[in-house]
């Protein structure tokens, strides 16, 4: 069995001749100590992602709050249902403006200071702003939600005592609004099966909650700080993307292939039925891990997989999932990194990372810190 442990030392820094490994040598690994499957091939994965009635995300960990990763159908898609109405793609897009202006305000006095330290100065400031406005939060709510999020990556053993903390900020707020109601997305969700439907219950709103306020405090800006320094480290092609915007989206696209926030990029499945695959049978029951970002750098699926290259034809990188569980965020995860990429390209177009790191080996994995000039 191949060691691929994500907080393993040295993991981050040979992934890819790990991943190669995997791919070439044991495209199904077995680990006899925990008794699971690990799939590392482009096509296996994705196409167990999309077969969710034989790799199931029904598991040990699935209970009555479960939110929608430990679900399958029928209960997935009545959940999905009321989670998309609340979390529609109208509401993520109306963000675009207020998000840009606020780019473009504190790009302006970063700017003409010449420095800075982009991720909090920049990338956090910003999303945090975003996140007031969705959720209808105060700054210090949002700068309490973000410490959450950053003491679960730096100490994932407080996880109970910060859930404390997220329900001191959350559940208030859920009681306040089924009273009077916003247009934020907390009112969205309380007031869901207001039209005679079966309403959520808080326990599933609050975790649904939680499901965004971590994506929003670690791996979004993880996703743009990570490119900004991979653009950064390119400048080739960091001079194509401010000469031409239209490729930010794809570029972005390609630094989750290549460099996602995700550190432990996998997910895990249970097998309802014996499956075989290369030769390997996995029982029905099997734990499988599915290593999308082994996947993504399959050069079966991807001419010259380790090479960064914001002009590739678009490619289904799958570090957002694949199939009926693909993650719900996306859209919004895609709209943060295109609008602050494009507001730094536009006003800082020739910006070089002069310091970087050392890496955050958390659930988001990126730089701690990333100085900026732009002079």
């Amino acid at each position: 069995m191949i060691n691929y442990e994500g907080f393993e030392p040295g993991f981050y820094e040979n992934r890819a001749a790990i991943y190669s490994k995997l791919r070439d040598d044991e495209p199904v690994s077995f680990d006899e100590e925990r008794g699971t499957f690990t799939l590392s091939r482009y096509e296996d994965v994705a196409a167990a992602l999309s077969d969710w009635e034989t790799y199931s995300c029904v598991g040990p960990w699935t209970n009555a709050n479960s939110q929608l990763g430990a679900l399958d159908p029928p209960e997935h898609t009545a959940l999905l249902g009321k989670a998309k109405e609340a979390l529609s793609d109208e509401r993520m897009l109306s963000m675009e403006d207020d998000l840009r202006a606020d780019a473009r305000a504190v790009l302006e006095v970063l700017v003409a200071q010449g420095e800075c330290e982009l991720i909090v100065d920049y990338i956090f400031h910003c999303v945090g702003r975003l996140e007031g406005r969705l959720f209808g939060l105060t700054d210090d709510q949002v700068s309490e939600c973000f410490e959450c999020v950053d003491i679960l990556g730096h100490a994932p053993e407080q996880a109970p005592a910060v859930q404390e903390r997220l329900a001191a900020v959350f559940l208030p707020i859920m009681a306040a609004r089924k009273q009077s109601p916003g247009d934020d997305l907390i009112s969205a969700l309380v007031t869901e099966g207001s039209d005679g439907s079966e309403a959520l219950s808080d326990p599933l709103i609050f975790g649904f909650l939680n499901t965004l306020n971590a994506p929003l405090g670690g791996l979004a800006p993880a996703g743009v700080a990570n490119s900004v320094a991979l653009i950064g480290a390119h400048p080739d092609q960091q001079a194509d993307l401010a000469a031409n915007p239209s490729l930010i989206p794809q570029a972005y696209e390609e630094v989750l292939r290549l460099d996602g926030p995700v550190f432990a990029p996998v997910q895990i499945r249970v097998l309802t039925r014996d499956v075989t695959l290369h030769g390997v049978t996995m029982p029905a029951g099997g734990l499988v891990h599915l290593l999308f970002g082994a996947a993504n750098r399959d050069e079966r699926a991807i001419e010259n997989p380790e090479q960064f290259d914001v002009h590739r034809a678009p490619f289904q990188q799958l570090s957002f999932g694949h199939g009926i569980h693909e993650c719900l965020g996306r859209l919004l995860a895609r709209l943060i990194a295109r609008v602050l990429l494009e507001e730094l390209l536009a006003a800082a177009p020739e910006y070089s990372v002069t310091e970087a790191g050392p890496p955050f080996e958390a659930a988001a994995i990126r730089n701690e810190w990333l100085k900026v000039s732009f002079a």
